[in-house]
């Protein structure tokens, strides 16, 4: 099934992997975070029950980006991170194009480290060090306490919003009111795009 998150909680705010210019040189860095007793009884390892709360690890390429927009998972090339001294699993490698010569990256996703933390230092810090390539690019590291959720369970709640519960003729006025200015202080819209694509799926609705 599809999984969606609901960030709950920073446990580490992004932190920034310095780049090194030109050169590629092996780096290093070490952090940590903590988990309240709270936050700890909330925790789930079992992957199938929906919705349930994860401690993410994720990984971004900021290079040249605007702050405070969401940025894709990217992990840096050469990435090993180990958590508590066991290493930690990351995304499978996407498989190359053949006819290119493509540096080797990682499936976009994040790093479920709930496993690792759940039943281990249960009153110190979890302790992180994450090992990469560095080179002119910029990369940043986060850790985020999440709840994770299903498309069934987004759809309930979009079938619960009171946007959902509009009757045809309602959408139809206001439609027609925006592609014809309505009140005088309105701004007439010149063309209506809707898209057929299921937001969740991606496949075009009937």
């Amino acid at each position: 099934p599809l999984h969606f998150y609901d960030p709950i909680y920073a446990l580490l705010e992004p932190q920034e992997l310095q780049s090194s210019g030109n050169n590629k040189i092996m780096s290093r860095v070490n952090c940590q975070f903590t988990l309240s007793h709270e936050q700890r009884e909330k925790l789930s390892s079992n992957e199938s029950v929906f919705p349930r709360v994860e401690v993410q690890l994720r990984f971004f390429n900021t290079t040249g980006v605007i702050r405070d927009i969401e940025q894709a998972d990217d992990f840096p090339p050469n990435c090993d991170v180990t958590l508590n001294a066991s290493p930690v699993a990351l995304p499978d490698f996407i498989p190359p194009n053949p006819n290119k010569k493509e540096e080797p990256k990682r499936r976009s996703k994040p790093v479920n480290i709930t496993q690792l933390v759940v039943n281990s230092r249960r009153d110190k810090p979890h302790l992180m060090e994450i090992e990469w390539e560095a080179d002119k690019r910029q990369w940043a590291v986060a850790v985020y306490l999440v709840e994770c959720v299903n498309a069934e369970i987004l759809r309930n709640r979009m079938m619960k919003s009171p946007a959902f519960e509009l009757p045809y003729g309602t959408t139809e006025a206001i439609i027609k009111k925006r592609l014809g200015g309505g009140d005088d202080d309105d701004v007439a819209m010149d063309s209506l795009k809707i898209s057929l694509l299921c937001p969740l799926m991606k496949t075009r609705m009937g």
